[in-house]
């Protein structure tokens, strides 16, 4: 800490100045001569800013910089092509075939050791050709499951954004791909959640695709389908809502089909909600 005689840097600290106009305090009357002291600081502030070519109620407006917006979208727009083109290498649910991936190639990637893939909603990729949907919204939203908070919470670009949201996505999108080169993809073929009408059980039932792809090379490596159904009967608590007791019970099963299916394809990848 810098003694009374130091500045913080250490070096000597300069005296305050002393004599007519100079006021130590705020508290009581200002010394004679004060007021014109002050009127002509602020004059030479001002003087120097317009020297200096200062326009500060206009620095704001820099924000939009045309080139450094077109910049932004330009890399916006080639993750967007990213995503289509990972998008376009999930087969429907129907078509796929289990495969196994090809876990010698991936050790070489991961330099001899494990890694990790990144759970995505097809239909969550699907936002980036049209932003506008929304498959999580009302009744669906407890289907935000098959994505990863990741992935689920960041925006896909639109044209109305201002530079500032743009770039706070690419800097969201960009983390992303630094951490997440493979994504488990899950298309899905039927989706139905668990309810009780009129005192009946329905039981909830998933069935669908999960696609380990390479987002490098937008490449699916291998695939495996997902099926899950509700457990036959479903105890649950008096506090509980008997709606969140039916869901959780579901969930588990889904999720225990999601991991059974990467565990049969790759001893690789390690799946990640």
């Amino acid at each position: 800490m810098a003694t009374k005689s130091e500045s913080r840097d250490g070096s000597a600290a300069r005296p305050r100045p002393t004599g007519a106009g100079w006021s130590t305090s705020f508290r009581g009357p200002a010394r004679r001569g004060s007021t014109a002291a002050l009127a002509v600081s602020l004059a030479i502030v001002g003087l120097s800013q317009a020297a200096a070519g200062c326009r500060c109620e206009e620095q704001p407006a820099r924000s939009n910089n045309p080139q450094d917006r077109r910049r932004v979208e330009e890399q916006l727009q080639a993750f967007t092509e990213r995503v289509r083109r990972v998008r376009d290498a999930v087969p429907a649910g129907e078509a796929a075939q289990e495969t196994p991936c090809p876990d010698e190639e991936l050790q070489a990637a991961l330099d001899g050791g494990y890694g990790r893939m990144l759970l995505v909603d097809y239909d969550q990729l699907e936002r980036y050709q049209r932003p506008e949907l929304d498959p999580y919204a009302e009744e669906r939203k407890p289907w935000e499951l098959l994505t990863a908070p990741e992935f689920r919470t960041i925006d896909p670009p639109q044209s109305g954004d201002d530079l500032r949201k743009l770039t706070d996505t690419l800097y969201r999108i960009r983390n992303l791909q630094e951490k997440w080169r493979y994504w488990a993809v899950v298309r899905s073929s039927l989706k139905t959640l668990p309810r009780e009408e009129s005192g009946k059980f329905h039981a909830g039932a998933y069935e669908g695709v999960l696609v380990v792809v390479d987002t490098k090379t937008a490449q699916a490596l291998c695939q495996a389908s997902v099926s899950a159904r509700s457990s036959e009967e479903v105890a649950g608590y008096e506090s509980t809502a008997r709606s969140a007791v039916l869901f959780k019970d579901f969930r588990r099963h889904l999720e225990r089909s999601l991991n059974s299916a990467a565990e049969r394809i790759t001893r690789r990848l390690e799946l990640t909600f």
